[in-house]
Order: structure tokens, then sequence, then C-alpha cells
């Protein structure tokens, strides 16, 4: 038991920058606030023979050194010794609405200590698995913050990105763009994905855990592959492995060729299923890559070969996706109509291939701004940060909203934005004319908890089968942090009920 609590304070080691301070503070108010639960586990009467029964029988096991009947409310469904709890109004015994008992530190303890074990898993299978994106930027703390959280509130995933630099321009980064500024005076302070992944792969647990997205021109397919097979064997479920096309950012500001990247693309996913695949030699002709028996001998552990989910959203990463994907991820759809008629590209090209169709992941990478009220969520829709995201979107976005974009017709967004490429007044003249209707109706998710959700469930009824949330939120003030990670709960457990 000592060793377990160690680990449970040694996991914030290090934690010392006030963001830090805040996430913590989020993580202790989200598993111990009390006053809003619906889950509550009974210790009944030490002396009581007729002690409550579980669904199975079974009856309840008592807790030492306790004289009264004490009640908890919990944020999340724990099995007690004998059977798991149920959703009040089962009518389950030893499970009840009831006044929370002032001092449930010795329960609260055996709570967490079980769900960091990770032995209790929700019985019935989520309708939408939830994954939550986790940016690569110092502290680690913090880092290991996000994981741990996304463990105890169980979340199927914990993703992280592969960048030389973040989409937040130097030019803008100050304390009216955004309040993490005052924590970090460069927005760039970037981590490698795989060193990280590898640190982050004893602390995971049940969590899957991978990269969205990387590519194969800064990093061979060879490494890439190699990466993730090690990666296979530190971590107790299937990693991801998300690879897309690339972006400017990442490649030409370094001296690397973005010519021609879906090809290059399509050349690296066949090396990465010969290398995930096959032993001894492998011999490959292409027009980007060559090998000559090369030798990739690595393999993943029977079950656990990493899975390769595609990120993109034009016709031919589709047509690549049937082809050679376990998983679609994409990101900037803007409804579900959409949505549906790109999956459905997806399954004829499986099809085409001679693949199932429903083998491939449907997934998505969704931005949010979430907050108590519809009111709250809508002012945050008119800050800079936020209005920085619209100038992010591409052009066509633009002219469905009856605007032209200010970076020219063919801008591309995230591909083809360079941060640093531009000046101050350049970025602020373009944040001033982002249409509000392209911000509040576009691909970007406001709301409160459950009117994210609502919207995440219309997605589902297309096909959707994994989101990955991306708060955007907790960027704009301390006060949204601490409440996107309440709001990350609430929407994991309204998406993980079956109707």
């Amino acid at each position: 038991m000592s060793r377990k609590l160690w680990a449970w304070f040694v996991c914030f080691e290090g934690v010392h920058r006030e963001v830090e301070g805040f996430i913590v503070i989020g993580l202790y108010w989200t598993v111990l606030e009390l006053q809003y639960r619906d889950i509550e586990m009974i210790a009944p009467h030490r002396k009581n023979k007729n002690r409550p029964k579980t669904h199975d029988g079974r009856k309840l096991k008592r807790y030492k050194k306790w004289g009264r009947s004490r009640a908890v409310r919990l944020p999340f469904q724990l099995p007690v010794v004998g059977g798991p709890l149920r959703e009040v109004g089962t009518e389950l015994p030893g499970v009840r609405i009831s006044r929370v008992h002032r001092h449930p530190v010795k329960m609260v303890i055996k709570v967490l200590l079980h769900r960091v074990s990770g032995k209790d898993r929700v019985m019935t299978p989520p309708t939408i698995d939830v994954g939550l994106y986790v940016p690569a930027n110092p502290p680690l703390g913090l880092i290991r913050a996000y994981t741990l959280f996304a463990r105890l509130i169980q979340l199927d995933s914990v993703v992280t990105e592969d960048h030389f630099q973040t989409f937040f321009p130097t030019a803008i980064w100050d304390e009216e763009f955004s309040w993490l500024a005052a924590q970090s005076p460069a927005p760039h302070d970037v981590f490698d994905y795989q060193t990280l992944l590898g640190y982050l792969a004893s602390r995971a647990g049940r969590l899957r855990t991978g990269v969205v997205v990387t590519e194969p021109i800064r990093r061979h397919p060879v490494l890439i592959a190699q990466a993730m097979l090690t990666l296979s064997h530190m971590t107790k479920r299937t990693p991801i492995l998300g690879i897309g096309a690339g972006e400017r950012e990442n490649t030409e500001p370094y001296g690397l060729d973005f010519s021609h990247p879906v090809g290059r693309l399509e050349e690296a996913l066949k090396i990465i299923r010969i290398c995930f695949s096959c032993q001894g030699p492998i011999d490959f002709e292409g027009e980007h890559y060559r090998l000559d028996g090369a030798v990739m001998d690595l393999k993943a552990p029977k079950g656990k070969t990493p899975e390769v989910w595609i990120g993109g959203r034009g016709p031919r990463m589709l047509r690549l996706t049937g082809e050679f994907g376990d998983g679609w991820y994409p990101n900037m759809i803007a409804s579900p109509e959409e949505y549906a008629a790109k999956l459905e590209t997806i399954h004829a090209a499986a099809q085409e291939a001679g693949r199932d169709p429903q083998a491939i992941t449907p997934s998505l990478e969704q931005y949010v701004v979430v907050a108590p009220t519809e009111h709250e969520a809508r002012a945050m829709l008119d800050t800079k940060l936020v209005r920085f995201f619209g100038l992010l979107l591409p052009a066509d976005a633009w002219r469905r909203a009856g605007s032209e974009h200010p970076f020219g017709e063919t801008f591309r967004g995230f591909v083809d934005f360079v941060p640093e490429q531009y000046d101050r007044k350049t970025l602020e003249d373009a944040i001033a004319v982002v249409p509000s209707e392209l911000v509040a109706e576009g691909p970007l998710m406001w709301g409160t908890p459950e009117q994210v959700a609502n919207k995440l469930k219309t997605f589902g009824e297309v096909g959707l089968r994994h989101v990955v949330i991306v708060l955007l939120s907790p960027a704009i003030s301390k006060r949204a942090a601490l409440y996107g990670l309440r709001a990350t709960r609430r929407i994991a457990r309204l998406l993980g009920s079956r109707r």
C-alpha cells in the first residue's frame, strides 16, 4: 500500500510551474468534489449481519475500523469488492443517494488506488470511444498529470503530436492572446513524440497511446515503423500510428522537400506495412524511397501490431485510407453529412482493395470550446485565440461563409500555414476579418458539455467510433482550464452510455 501511495505522489514530482498547479488542482477537484455526484459507494455497519448484496448475490465486504455506515459519492463508476457499482436509479442494493460523509478520505484512497491499477473496466463498451489530446510541450509534469487524469476517468486513449513548431506565431504570442504566454515565453518548445511516448508507456496503464499525426518526410518510414513496433512492447494495448502527408511548417523552413506529399505517403505506407508483417530482407523500388536488402526483423507482440490511422480529407487521402488504413483520423469536418460522405468513399476504396470496410476505425480530431453555460462558451468565440483558429480554416470554408480568405483563395489552412512567416500587423488584420459565423458554425464545436456530446452523437449516428478531444478553451483562461477537465469527464460519460 505504501509503495502505491508513494507512486501516486511521485507522478506529480517536478510540478512547479503555475500552469501545472492549476491542472493538478483540477485533477483533485474532479476526483474529490462531492456535492454534485450521482454515484456513491456504501460502507455498511461493521456489525450488521444483514449486509446488502451485490448484483451477483455476494455480500459486500465490510471495511475495517469503520464504526458507522458511511456513504461517499464518486465521480465515476468503480467496482466495490463483490461487484461493480451501477448508475443511480437501477435499484442496485448498496447504491443510493444520501448525505456525503464529511471524512471520506479512506474510501477515496481505496478508489484512487483501484482506478490507477486499471483492474476495473466498464463492462459495456462505449458508443464512441473518447481520447484526449496532450500537447507535447513542457513541463513534463503537466503531461504526466494529463495522462493520469485520462486514466482516472477511463478514457480510451491519450495521444500527442509530431511537430517542430506549433501553429501559434511568436509575433502574437502574449498574454492578450493566451494566459499561457506568461508561463512559456516561446510557443514552439516541443518534445519529440517518439521519446515522449516511450516515457508515457509505463504510465498509461490500459490507455492506448499514439501520435496524431506524423509524416514520412522528416522521418524515414522504416524508422517510423521501428519506433511504433518498439512502443508496442512497452504498452498494454495496441499503439496508434497516426500518419499523414505533412504540413509546410514542419518541412519547408528546415530545407525539406514538401513536393508530392501524397505520393510519398503512399510509398511510405507500403513500406510500413511490409515492416509490420514481413521477416527478412526488404526490397522496394519507388520514386521517393528505395530499399535494397533492408532488414527490419523487430515484430510486435501477438495481437499488438500498431494500427495505422491515416489523417486526411482529400480524395487521394481517403483512397489511401481505404487501401492501407486501420483507422481514419480527419479534422476540420464541419457536419455529419460531410463526415458520412467521406466515410462512404473510404469504404468503397476498401472494398475495391479487397478489405473489410468495417475493420477501419472511423475517428475524428475535434477542437472544442466548452463552458458551464452556452452564454460563456459563446463569449469565448470572440476571443483572439479562437478567432485565430478561424484564420487556420481553408479558403473553401471561408467561401462557404461568403468571405475571402486573407491569405489567398488557394490557402489550405493548417497545411499551408507557416507561423513565423507573418508579422504581428498582418496577423492582427487577418484575425479582425474572421467571420463570426465561420467560427460559430464551422468545424469548431462549442457549448456546454451536454451540447458538445449531443453534437458528437450526431457524428456517431453516421459512423464515428473514436473521437480525440482537443480543448481550446483551457488556453483562454485559468478558470476555463480547470473546467475543461471536468467537461472532458462529463462528455466522455455522456458518449459512453448506449441508448
